[in-house]
């Protein structure tokens, strides 16, 4: 799992808001919307804060009650599917 060793911010170009326990992401490069649901929202605001990979996954475990590795598979496939995406980039 490369990306636990990685750090991760939001890409230039992209602002998120948070609506309820959800997030919004805009790209205004492009103009395209992404909705995050809860889990999302979370590893979205923690990429914004600067959180390592670890602290990220704890987050997760200890806000949704799911098992660490889960989480750890979880959100490192979200950080890949967001770089894909160009919404984060690796630092």
């Amino acid at each position: 799992m490369a990306v636990a060793h990685q750090h991760f911010v939001a890409a230039e170009g992209v602002t998120g808001r948070a609506v309820g326990d959800e997030s919004v992401l805009l790209d205004m490069r492009s103009g395209v919307y992404f909705s995050l649901n809860a889990v999302g929202a979370l590893i979205w605001d923690s990429v914004t804060r600067g959180d390592a990979f670890d602290t990220i996954v704890t987050k997760v475990v200890e806000q949704f009650e799911v098992d660490p590795e889960t989480a750890r598979d979880d959100v490192a496939e979200f950080l890949d599917s967001a770089v894909e995406s160009g919404l984060i980039a690796r630092a």
